[in-house]
């Protein structure tokens, strides 16, 4: 099917359009200079190439008990959503219209900060959705990546020797 990339074709010749049509380009003007005493840059003012922080906002440790990473469906594949507990580490998943989430078994877990990275490509020609999902403790610094089909099972990726 030719449509993708008639469709990315056409996306970055309209981009050229634009940039060419915005006319010469002028520096950005400078930030004013922010007094000793101002509050921390919030998300909204902080520069786009600044990595994002997974630590949660000063007073909203307590208070965000769950992180939610969704993996897009397609015509022929289910919505997927997983949830870690960011205390514990324990993920459970649903998919499609499922009214109830399931645990993915693990190994015990020490108390950590643990988050959920997902990624996903565009749905493949017979519908297919390649997909993947990594979870990360910021306090130990341990990774394991998401393996099997339902049921699933985490595998830890460890240093090298």
């Amino acid at each position: 099917m030719m449509i993708k990339p008639i469709f990315s074709t056409v996306a970055v010749a309209a981009m050229a359009v634009a940039l060419v049509s915005c006319g010469p380009q002028q520096p950005p003007a400078a930030a004013p200079a922010a007094p000793p005493s101002a509050a921390p840059p919030s998300a909204a003012t902080t520069s786009a190439a600044a990595a994002p922080s997974l630590e949660p906002a000063p007073g909203a440790a307590t208070s965000r008990a769950y992180q939610t990473v969704v993996i897009p469906g397609s015509n022929s594949a289910s919505v997927g959503v997983f949830r870690v507990n960011i205390a514990t580490g324990q993920v459970t998943n649903g998919w499609g219209s499922a009214t109830t989430m399931q645990p993915i078994a693990d190994v015990t877990l020490p108390a950590g900060q643990y988050h959920l990275v997902g990624w996903s490509q565009p749905a493949a020609s017979d519908g297919s959705v390649a997909w993947g999902l990594v979870r990360v403790d910021t306090v130990s610094g341990r990774v394991w990546t998401l393996n099997g089909s339902n049921p699933y099972n985490w595998i830890e990726m460890v240093p090298p020797n």
